[in-house]
């Protein structure tokens, strides 16, 4: 699926083909709701801070560090670090989603592998633009389930293959 089948399919889910103008920004504003709510694997990119006294600035793309601990915190678009801590070379972060309105091709990991996520989530702001309640509820309703369907589908992926250690005694 690309960004011009996003359109149409978004345009007949709110039944208003009218609607096609306003969903570049319609849709930048559903990457903003999914960029809130998703963390999962797919997302988890590596970066290599250069550090000047104890600050690095952070990817375009920073959404949150995955692993972090009181030596590392951000401000604004900077890594900080206290001074005593040596840092690894490479830092895991959760990478926003890359848009799909760049133009009528365009696509990211979501939008191919989800597809119903990005249709629920631009259905919701279209929406909530031309004033249809019952459709948006319906809708958020719809981008809710997905979501967690996403965020299980990133627990298989992550922990399926793990073992379970069992602590203390056992008969």
């Amino acid at each position: 699926m690309d960004f011009l089948d996003l359109r149409l399919r978004v345009a007949d889910l709110v039944g208003n083909r009218s609607i096609s103008d306003a969903l570049p920004f319609l849709t930048t504003q559903a990457e903003t709701v999914l960029n809130r709510r998703l963390r999962t694997m797919w997302q988890i990119q590596d970066f290599a801070p250069v550090w000047t006294n104890h600050e690095a600035p952070l990817p375009p793309d920073f959404l949150q560090l995955v692993h972090h601990d009181n030596r590392l915190w951000v401000r604004a678009s900077t890594l900080y670090r206290k001074p005593y801590y040596t840092c690894p070379s490479e830092i895991e972060y959760y990478a926003a989603l890359p848009t799909v309105t760049t133009g009528p091709d365009g696509t990211n990991w979501l939008l191919e592998q989800f597809p119903l996520a990005y249709v629920y989530a631009t259905g919701v702001e279209a929406a909530k633009h031309l004033r249809q309640a019952e459709i948006g509820l319906a809708t958020q309703a719809l981008l809710d389930e997905e979501i967690m369907a996403i965020k299980i589908e990133d627990d298989r992926a992550r922990y399926s293959h793990r073992s379970v250690r069992v602590q203390g005694c056992t008969p």
